[in-house]
């Protein structure tokens, strides 16, 4: 990695733990939890252990659902196959290999990628490998796989696409990087015949999805600033699509709605984050770089709430859990915010350690995975 990839790294790490870059008196003290009055609770399922977990490195390795299973990867290369309603380990795949990004799952394939660059694909149904290449550069995102293809995005602003079932490359996309990013990249969103690719640069992109070939380009935000730390405007999280409109934030930039079929931006609003969006219904969900979860109309972009009580505490993407925004946090609580004024409706401890990882919503059931490496299925109940 270079020195100005290892500076992003910082810049990120310095963010999210609440201590200042530069001196012990710029240090920043996450929010302390007030008590809440709970209208839901959580329930734990089951859970069981990935390897050794996420390891120091901000990994954020979301597992993936598939079927009657979940997947998932220790930052050592354990990879896992069990049953979503029982936790049952159904198989386990050692790689021996240090993992910066996964888990991808499609067309009966399971991929992951390590830090050496290294892209694995193994079989979803018993973990044996399919197959293994070389990418350009290390991949923090999870692979993306549709029509037999599967996509994947290096920090090097290089998005590659392979034959889902050999590993043959089948083309490739490259961007131009600024000097300094953030130490991540977002997964490509892909579609029947394109796939939206967001940059470090503030960019969005709609490649040809045989081909590679570039459709159109959309700038989410413009850098400011007189400085290379000013002007960091990495798109990191994960895209949205919804009725022909594509939702991306980024950092120290802004949230945008762009039309899927010519790139135009029809709204934006201020936003600094470096985490994926969700939805439900006529709203979108955010979480900014300090914590703090934020709710617009998809319609016209106008802020409807922001709920600042969870400052610095290292808050993970959002999800949607039966009409419910749920986020985790570093001490290991998950959050359940009402989505009409974000108020807190309930609050759950699922582990001791932090829930960085985004969590995953399936069926009024939370999944989630520590950086200790425990993953659990909590069951969402009304009080």
């Amino acid at each position: 990695m270079s020195k100005l990839k290892s500076l992003g790294l910082l810049l990120l790490v310095g963010l999210l733990s609440g201590c200042g870059l530069w001196s012990s008196e710029e240090e920043i003290e996450p929010a302390e939890l007030e008590p809440i009055t709970a209208e839901y609770q959580l329930k734990k399922l089951w859970s069981a252990q990935v390897g050794s977990g996420l390891g120091e490195k901000y990994h954020q390795l979301q597992p993936a659902l598939l079927s009657s299973r979940i997947f998932a990867v220790d930052y050592q290369g354990t990879v896992v196959a069990v049953e979503r309603d029982s936790g049952k380990l159904v198989w386990k795949r050692e790689l021996e290999l240090p993992i910066s990004g996964g888990v991808g799952i499609g067309n009966g394939r399971v991929l992951v990628s390590a830090y050496d660059g290294q892209l694995i694909a193994l079989s979803a149904l018993d973990g044996t490998e399919a197959w293994r290449t070389r990418l350009n550069s290390e991949a923090t995102a999870p692979a993306q796989v549709a029509s037999g293809l599967a996509l994947v995005q290096t920090i090097d602003g290089q998005v590659s696409a392979f034959d889902s079932q050999s590993g043959e490359l089948r083309w490739s996309y490259a961007a131009p990087e600024p000097l300094l990013t953030l130490r991540g990249d977002s997964a490509p969103l892909l579609t029947a015949n394109r796939a939206y690719v967001g940059f470090s640069s503030g960019k969005l992109a709609a490649l040809d999805l045989a081909t590679g070939e570039l459709i159109w380009e959309s700038l989410v935000t413009l850098p400011e600033g007189r400085s290379e730390l000013e002007r960091i405007v990495d798109i990191d999280g994960s895209l949205l699509l919804d009725q022909g409109l594509i939702y991306a934030g980024s950092y120290q930039g802004r949230i945008s709605a762009i039309s899927e079929s010519e790139g135009r931006r029809l709204w934006s609003s201020p936003l600094s984050t470096f985490r994926s969006l969700t939805q439900n219904g006529l709203n979108l969900f955010a979480v900014d770089a300090e914590g703090s979860v934020v709710a617009f109309s998809k319609r016209n972009g106008d802020e409807l709430w922001k709920q600042e009580a969870l400052y610095f505490r290292q808050v993970s993407s959002p999800t949607v859990l039966d009409g419910l925004v749920a986020v985790g946090d570093y001490e290991g609580y998950i959050h359940l915010l009402d989505p009409i004024d974000g108020h807190f409706a309930g609050r759950y401890r699922a582990d001791s350690s932090a829930l960085l990882s985004p969590p995953l919503s399936r069926d009024n059931v939370l999944y989630t995975l520590s950086d200790d490496g425990t993953l659990s299925a909590l069951q969402l109940q009304k009080n």
